[in-house]
């Protein structure tokens, strides 16, 4: 689930950290492929979107934003 894209690392960072802070475990994934370049704020990991869609409408106070992100797309 994408709760966010940021154009510096820095400000992916910044979401990292709120989002740990309220216990979600969050990551960054680079993505140089778009213009400009994009820094990507995670959440989990999931083989099937339902539990992903699940996951992203417990999220969506936090992160109105978020959507469920393919890690296939190009």
């Amino acid at each position: 689930v994408q709760v966010g894209a940021f154009s510096t690392p820095e400000q992916a960072r910044r979401q990292v950290v709120q989002a740990r802070n309220a216990d979600i475990s969050a990551y960054v994934r680079f993505r140089p492929d778009g213009t400009p370049p994009r820094y990507k704020v995670l959440v989990g990991a999931y083989a099937a979107p339902g539990p992903a869609q699940r996951r992203r409408e417990t999220l969506s106070d936090m992160f109105p934003g978020a959507f469920v992100y393919s890690m296939f797309e190009r």
